[in-house]
């Protein structure tokens, strides 16, 4: 009877662990400190080589390559005539880790208008417009040139900041990925 019930007792654990063991791992990490992690079922949204954003559920992570359920959320006309929201799942998709180049940033980041260059453009617009509707002057009269060189600088640094930001974390130098296997 000890038998049997140590044997079942083996059988029970091996069962268990192999069934709701971990499945393998990819995670973001940014300086080697892992800040996103995903694995079986989690929700992922990255930039691929291609230049295409995927979105979709993982199904399954194995030997670095990661196969993905995309979905898309549409807006239709129903039969009466009002708009309704339903989900497109589109082809399971398997592509390499090391085919993504980005994830994207969190919607809630700080200074966007900023980092994104707007604020400067909207400002030497404005201050364009203040400056020649608000005071009646001719655009090129010479006291108003250095207010129009101020609002062209402003204008020009925004442009910039728009060329240099990315809405999302590239991989590189200072984000990588690593797939864990478990």
């Amino acid at each position: 009877m000890y038998k049997f019930l140590l044997t079942l007792g083996w059988l029970w654990c091996s069962w268990a662990t192999t069934c709701f063991a971990q499945s393998d791992m990819l995670s973001l990490q940014k300086k080697g400190i892992s800040i996103q992690h995903y694995s079986k079922g989690s929700y992922l949204k990255c930039l691929l080589k291609n230049g295409v954003w995927v979105t979709g559920y993982i199904m399954q992570l194995k030997n670095d390559s990661v196969t993905l359920k995309p979905f898309h959320i549409v807006q239709f006309a129903n039969p009466w005539g009002t708009a309704s929201v339903d989900t497109q799942w589109l082809a399971i998709f398997k592509f390499h880790h090391h085919q993504i180049i980005g994830f994207p940033k969190s919607k809630y980041e700080g200074f966007i208008y900023i980092k994104n260059g707007a604020l400067f453009k909207g400002g030497a617009v404005l201050y364009t417009l203040v400056n020649l509707i608000g005071r009646g002057r001719t655009a090129f009269e010479p006291r108003n040139l250095v207010n129009l060189g101020i609002a062209a600088a402003f204008f020009t640094a925004g442009v910039i900041l728009k060329q240099q930001y990315k809405p999302y974390y590239p991989i590189g130098k200072k984000y990588t990925t690593r797939y864990t296997a478990l």
